[in-house]
């Protein structure tokens, strides 16, 4: 069933996400908004995104990508203790949607703004978070009143696995699009 599929991926997803996320840090991409924390990060390479899309060389800046890295790794285990402990299928995704919706809003505020990514109101990446946030709280809806713990098994229903497959594929594609395309062109060395 989709749901299964769909939590497997959320739940192994989020490693790969929070992984993903050392290599925005490094490149400096994604970046947060100037602080005088302590807590910051600089950037005095010419080639690091912060750098040369901003000018922001030598400015500490507030470590977003870092903070999402480990906010993905406890979203991480959080979904695998659920579904390990027998949650209902199609519940490690919404909480995903939920969960990571919410805290991507919240790191929007924190990021850098030059005020040129927005649809109407509101930034782009605003949008993406509200819907990602509203479609897993209509999941949630839709899967209330939950019946049952969830035992997926994807080698049973292998057809319709890989009638999912260019499905998963275009949605893949979608948020690729939506959050690795930095304001119109991909990040570059």
């Amino acid at each position: 069933p989709m749901l299964d599929l769909t939590d497997v991926t959320v739940r192994s997803g989020t490693l790969g996400h929070a992984i993903g996320r050392l290599g925005c840090i490094s490149f400096g991409c994604c970046f947060g908004r100037p602080t005088k924390s302590a807590f910051a990060v600089c950037y005095h390479n010419s080639h690091a995104k912060a750098v040369r899309a901003a000018g922001l060389q030598g400015v500490p800046l507030i470590p977003v990508p870092l903070y999402e890295s480990v906010f993905l790794l406890t979203l991480f285990g959080l979904l695998n203790g659920i579904a390990f402990a027998g949650a209902a299928q199609g519940l490690p995704t919404a909480l995903y949607l939920i969960l990571y919706g919410g805290a991507r809003l919240f790191l929007e505020t924190l990021r850098y703004d030059d005020g040129g990514d927005k649809l109407g109101p509101l930034p782009r990446n605003y949008w993406l978070s509200l819907i990602t946030l509203a479609s897993g709280a209509g999941l949630l809806a839709a899967l209330m009143p939950f019946d049952g713990p969830s035992q997926p098994s994807l080698a049973a229903d292998w057809i319709e696995t890989l009638a999912l497959l260019p499905i998963l594929a275009a949605s893949s594609a979608v948020v690729f699009l939506a959050y690795a395309v930095h304001r119109g062109s991909l990040g570059r060395w």
